[in-house]
């Protein structure tokens, strides 16, 4: 049975439009939901019957687009972190497939991999509210080479979890790469600790001054900073640190607690931010409210817009813009600042990949690795340094040990071969002679000595009387 998108249908009525919801009944035709206020009503309902449909009759059939918002409402019941953002994805690209109508069976490798080398080529879209409605309109750009992946990656997930129901032989998703789109330039930028001490010292109030210090030496996401309570903050005592434990309401974005050291400029800022320390509780950046901040907040680092009382539109500088930053720095790029200053060693030792990685969370040292590049300079600084040092004076040259050689005229060393009849020995335990000894027993062999036993009492054994 094959359960399509479904149909919605505005409808004219006396106090405005109206939507009807119809979808698929498997036979050729349609079944009506009802009639809704909203165009988002109707969306709603129309996923929520194909859902139930799917849900009460036989899954045999049915298309990869309706399984997809199946497996999506199992992710919501399952407090999935950006769900949100998932079910965008999915009704603005994956709905767009040329097989997103195909039943998930029928799919074929060919079929993927032919539509993941044209992803990129595909117009970019966003969701915008007109009319009492939201519709998605394009943005001029072509889809980022991050959203194709995502793209892809959820219709891998959705095909895992037919795969585990029985619904399909294999995923045939899975393995099938994205083809690489070469940047001219880095995705993202960092400060520098000159252009850190800039932003600290424009006029801020003290609540952005903090964030902002936190931010930029802790490496903290914007939701790991919202989320931020008192009762993970230790300020005093040897080991100052910081617990990370949420992202906005949910957890972190790797799922895992970490605790981090808290550096320096960062503890000074909150020690200032809060000097009180039986007033610490709650969150460490509460809204006006006493609430966390909504999704987003950036303490005005960005610029925007309002309309003064005239309605004329005006523009207010945002942090960056105040600090003279001609290139686009986004607040996430505050944690890319700590990363990068960390491994190139501008706050001192240059930390290694392994250090960052547990520092900011990173669930791959894959992801760490994008800030590599930078660690050659802190290799040739520490090489600079290693160079600094004192020479090592050079061992003394090593003479041939030839029956020619004598202690009046010795000769540079010809060859590594030992003369036939001297064979080094062994101490008694089994080691190697030391150079000591070998010194020792190369000074007795040209002055006509018979070399002693390694281990011996003796130093030097007299020659035998001819």
């Amino acid at each position: 049975m094959t359960y399509g998108i479904g149909v919605i249908t505005p409808v004219p009525t006396k106090a405005g439009v109206r939507y009807r919801v119809r979808i698929p009944d498997g036979q050729g035709g349609y079944k009506s939901l009802g009639v809704y206020d909203t165009h988002e009503e109707a969306e709603r309902m129309r996923d929520a019957g194909l859902v139930a449909a799917a849900d009460v009759e036989t899954l045999s059939g049915i298309t990869l687009y309706a399984y997809g918002e199946r497996w999506l409402s199992r992710c919501a019941k399952a407090a999935m972190r950006d769900v949100g953002s998932m079910r965008s994805r999915w009704k603005t690209i994956v709905a767009n497939a040329p097989f997103a109508q195909h039943s998930i069976e029928s799919i074929t490798r060919t079929d993927v991999r032919d539509w993941a080398r044209t992803l990129m080529q595909q117009s970019a879209k966003r969701s915008v509210a007109r009319g009492g409605k939201r519709t998605t309109v394009e943005t001029g750009r072509s889809l980022s080479w991050a959203s194709a992946k995502h793209a892809l990656g959820m219709v891998a997930r959705a095909l895992d979890e037919a795969r585990e129901e029985g619904l399909v032989r294999e995923n045939v998703a899975r393995g099938i790469k994205l083809p690489r789109r070469e940047e001219t330039k880095e995705a993202w930028t960092w400060l520098t600790p000159e252009e850190i001490a800039t932003v600290l010292a424009l006029d801020l109030t003290l609540e952005q001054r903090t964030a902002i210090t936190v931010a930029a030496y802790q490496g903290l996401r914007l939701g790991e900073l919202a989320a931020l309570t008192w009762e993970h903050v230790t300020l005093d005592g040897e080991r100052p640190a910081l617990v990370v434990a949420a992202s906005w309401k949910r957890g972190t974005k790797s799922g895992k607690v970490r605790r981090i050291p808290l550096l320096d400029p960062a503890r000074f800022a909150l020690l200032r931010w809060q000097p009180d320390r039986d007033k610490r509780a709650g969150l460490v950046f509460p809204s006006p409210k006493g609430g966390m901040y909504s999704k987003g907040y950036c303490w005005t680092w960005e610029g925007g817009h309002y309309r003064d009382g005239e309605g004329n539109v005006k523009h207010w500088l945002g942090v960056r813009e105040r600090a003279g930053l001609k290139r686009r720095v986004r607040w996430h790029d505050l944690r890319h600042t700590c990363a990068a200053n960390l491994v190139s060693g501008s706050w001192g030792r240059a930390w290694r990949l392994e250090e960052v990685r547990a520092f900011l969370g990173h669930s791959s040292i894959t992801t760490t690795q994008i800030y590599a590049h930078l660690a050659p300079e802190a290799l040739h600084a520490t090489a600079r340094a290693t160079a600094a040092q004192p020479p090592v004076s050079p061992p003394e040259p090593v003479t041939n040990l030839t029956e020619e050689n004598s202690v009046d005229a010795p000769k540079p060393l010809k060859s590594l071969a030992r003369p036939e009849g001297f064979e080094p020995r062994e101490r008694a335990s089994g080691k190697v002679a030391s150079c000591r000894e070998l010194v020792e027993l190369s000074e007795a062999t040209l002055r006509g000595s018979v070399p002693r036993p390694v281990g011996s009492p003796n130093r030097l054994v007299p020659p035998r009387a001819s």
